[in-house]
């Protein structure tokens, strides 16, 4: 008789712990099949004090959050997520490019990145790993390494390092 070794629970752990914040059903579906495939733990919440809760409540190793909310401001959820926890590398998720967003470039501060919609599924996912690698190398340097295909928010106008 052959037998499996029966797999134990840290095998079945994810990889890293991702909230994703985004009114759209379709768009929170579509996220959760692609991190899950590749081996993340997922939590879709639809709104911005649903985010603020959920992170108060749980850690997270990323959260990629749609500027775009029915309640709050997306960029509003950013800077207290991040005054919250300075380390949380937060993806921001936009159907508008940079200079379609009109907004002080400071306001972008704590953004790990953006990215707009529709997204490009491989950017994506290099952008959720180098977010989670990058948590050390943000704690140390004070900065993610820098990636020029990565749009890192700086200006209105375009992407770039944050100084």
């Amino acid at each position: 008789m052959r037998t499996f070794p029966i797999p134990s629970d840290s095998e079945h752990q994810p990889q890293a712990n991702i909230l994703t914040v985004d009114d759209d059903p379709d768009i929170g579906m579509a996220l959760t099949d692609l991190l899950e495939g590749e081996g993340y733990g997922v939590k879709v919440v639809t709104t911005g004090r649903e985010a603020l809760d959920t992170t108060q409540r749980q850690h997270f190793d990323a959260v990629l959050l749609d500027v775009g909310l029915p309640d709050l401001n997306g960029m509003d959820v950013l800077h207290r997520m991040v005054k919250r926890d300075p380390q949380l590398p937060v993806i921001l998720l936009t159907v508008y490019n940079a200079s379609d967003l009109k907004i002080d470039p400071h306001n972008l501060r704590g953004a790990f990145a953006y990215l707009t919609k529709p997204f490009n599924r491989e950017k994506l996912k290099a952008t959720i790993d180098r977010a989670i690698g990058g948590k050390g190398l943000v704690t140390h340097a004070g900065s993610p390494p820098p990636d020029p295909d990565l749009h890192r928010p700086t200006t209105p106008y375009g992407g770039g390092s944050l100084p």
